[in-house]
Parts: structure tokens; sequence; C-alpha cells
């Protein structure tokens, strides 16, 4: 269990000390001839499973208080190298909050990256981390009149990372975002003003290397906004979301 304070330090980082000895010298002599006796080992670890991995985060760093519970986590691997040439696979599924259920599956050569991967994450419930996005959102905006009430996540991919001459390249294929129950509120009056049943992206194609996005599809169940003209001339769901202004440094 692990807990963030109102100052945002985490509790359990005191636990973790780093003890040196500054009076502990080797001779550069003896260094270098270890050096150069020195064969590399060839090391195997054949299967790795750590099963059952249960988290509990109270961050009292924000307001209001968030609770998560990383409630079930399995991690398995096999054929693990230290020169890391040949490839491992290992699988993991999660489960945060009782609900947000992930799985991913794949192989790593870590020696020179080449790491593929199939992902898929469901059920995540936006709402929880809501006060993260208020924070955020109100450092950054001048004005901030919305509330996130409601919003279901899920997504499914394949993604590949690789070394190309010292820059790692990321390929996702065949990703598919899916959000559903989605409910926004006026924040000073919390008046209904958006909601959709379900937004389903699919077909997602993106490489950093050639800076390609292309999406094959998108469909919208149920929108409802709910608007009105004020005796102003301007309509309620103006002004809701404002940026800062950038200052703008003058040259001297």
């Amino acid at each position: 269990k692990a807990n963030r304070d109102e100052q945002k330090v985490i509790d359990w980082l005191d636990y973790i000390k780093i003890n040196t000895d500054s009076t502990a010298t080797i001779d550069e002599e003896i260094k270098e001839d270890v050096k150069k006796d020195s064969t590399p080992w060839n090391v195997l670890v054949d299967t790795i499973a750590l099963k059952k991995i249960r988290v509990d985060f109270v961050d009292n760093g924000i307001k209001p208080n968030v609770n998560t519970s990383l409630s079930n986590l399995n991690i398995y691997a096999q054929k693990i190298t230290l020169d890391g040439a040949k490839p491992f696979n290992y699988q993991m599924d999660l489960t945060l909050n009782d609900s947000f259920k992930c799985t991913s599956k794949g192989s790593v050569v870590h020696k020179v990256l080449d790491a593929s991967t199939s992902i898929k994450c469901t059920d995540l419930d936006v709402a929880h981390f809501v006060p993260y996005i208020d924070e955020i959102a109100r450092a950054e905006l001048k004005t901030y009149n919305v509330k996130l009430r409601s919003l279901v996540a899920g997504f499914d991919a394949s993604v590949t990372a690789k070394d190309i001459n010292s820059s790692v390249v990321i390929d996702v294929s065949n990703a598919n975002v899916n959000l559903d129950k989605f409910a926004l509120n006026k924040r000073d009056t919390n008046e209904r003003l958006l909601t959709f049943s379900s937004f389903d992206i699919s077909g997602i194609s993106l490489n950093t290397g050639t800076k390609e996005v292309v999406v094959a599809d998108t469909s919208l169940g149920y929108l409802n906004l709910r608007t009105a003209r004020l005796k102003d001339g301007s309509l309620s769901v103006e002004n809701l979301i404002v940026p800062r202004k950038q200052k703008i440094q003058k040259k001297s």
C-alpha cells in the first residue's frame, strides 16, 4: 500500500536508501586487468512468473483525494537472456479498480530494441481520475467551466517499437478506440451539456517514422447537445473553456 501526502510525496520512497562508501577505491591497473580477463556471462532465465500482485494507492496530494487499487497484476516472461540479442516472450494482465481490465502479450529484443505487442484494454472509468484532469485544466486554462461526469474507455492495438539508426520508431496498426457513456456538465450550475452513448474510432494506423496517421472509420451514437440562446444573443455553451493568453516576449 502506498500513500501520497498533501506535499505530493509518496511515503514508500522514504524506505528506499542508496548506501555508498566513498572510501572504497580500486587501483586503476587492477580495474584494467579485470576488464581484460573478464568474459561476458551467458545468462538465461527460462521462466519468470509474478502472480497476483496487488497495490493500493491513496493520493492525498490531489483534492478531492483519489484512491486507486491495482486489484490484480500477473506478469510472465520466458527465455530472457542477459545480452538481449534473442527475443523473449512475455504476457501481462491486470485489473484496476475492479473494472478496468488490460491484457498484453508479445516479444522483445532489448540489445537493439525490437519489440512487438498486442494489447487490449476495456472498461476504464475515466471519471475516477477527474481530480487529475481538473488540476491540469485549472493550471492551463483561464476559464474551465465544465465537469466530466461519466466516461468509460477501451482500446486495442498491435504495436511495434524498433531502434532504427539510434532512433526508436513506433508503429501502431489495427487500433480501435471506444468511448462510452459520456456525460459532460456545466460546472457552475451542474446542468447537463453533452451526452453520447458511444463514440468508436476504428482502423487506426500511426507511424512515428513517417509521421502518418490514418483512421478508417468513426461512429457516434445517440449524441445529445443541450444549448440555449441567451438574452445577450450568445449561446449557453460559449466561453466554457478559454485558454490562457500566451505571453509574448519582446525582443530587446
